[in-house]
C-alpha cells in the first residue's frame, strides 16, 4: 500500500523525460491555484453525497431485508438502476425534470449531489442488505463464537 502512494506522490516532484528521474518544482510553478476552490468544492459534494447516500441506503436495505410490502422488489430495482443505464443519460434526465418550475435546479450544486447521491445508492443499498444479513446471521449463531464456521 505504501509504494502504491508513493508511486502517486513522488511524480509530483520528479521529470522522467530524459530517461533519468530529476527533482524538480517546475510543476508546483505551474500550477493554477485557482484550481484549487473547485477541487475543494468537488470534496464537500462527494462528501455531502456520500453521507446522504450511506444513510438512504441503509435505510432502504433496512426496509427491503425487512418488510413484507407486495412491491418491496420495485424500490431494489430501482435502486439498481444506476447501474444499468449510462450516466450520460441520467444527466440528461436530471437536465429535463429540473429544468422547468416547481424544481428548477439546473446550474445547482443541489442537482450535482442529488446525481451523485443516487448514482452511489445502489453501492450503499447492497453494502446495508450484507451488513444486516451478517447482524442478523451472527445474532442467531449459537455456539459458534461469533465464527461463521
Amino acid at each position: 500500500m505504501l509504494l502504491l502512494y508513493f508511486a502517486i506522490f513522488v511524480p509530483c516532484f520528479t521529470n522522467y523525460s530524459i530517461k533519468h528521474i530529476i527533482f524538480t518544482l517546475s510543476y508546483f510553478k505551474s500550477f493554477n491555484y485557482r484550481i484549487v476552490k473547485s477541487f475543494v468544492r468537488s470534496i464537500i459534494y462527494s462528501t455531502i453525497a456520500a453521507i446522504a447516500s450511506s444513510f438512504i441506503g441503509i435505510m432502504l436495505s433496512y426496509y427491503i431485508e425487512r418488510s413484507n410490502f407486495k412491491f418491496i422488489k420495485v424500490f431494489d430495482f430501482i435502486s439498481l438502476l444506476p447501474y444499468i443505464i449510462p450516466g450520460t443519460f441520467f444527466g440528461i434526465g436530471y437536465i429535463l425534470a429540473f429544468n422547468n418550475k416547481p424544481l428548477i435546479l439546473t446550474g445547482t450544486s443541489i442537482i450535482v449531489i442529488l446525481n451523485c447521491i443516487y448514482r452511489q445508492l445502489s453501492v450503499a443499498s447492497k453494502a446495508g442488505s450484507a451488513r444486516s444479513y451478517n447482524i442478523y446471521y451472527f445474532t442467531r449463531c449459537n455456539g459458534c463464537n461469533g465464527r461463521a464456521f
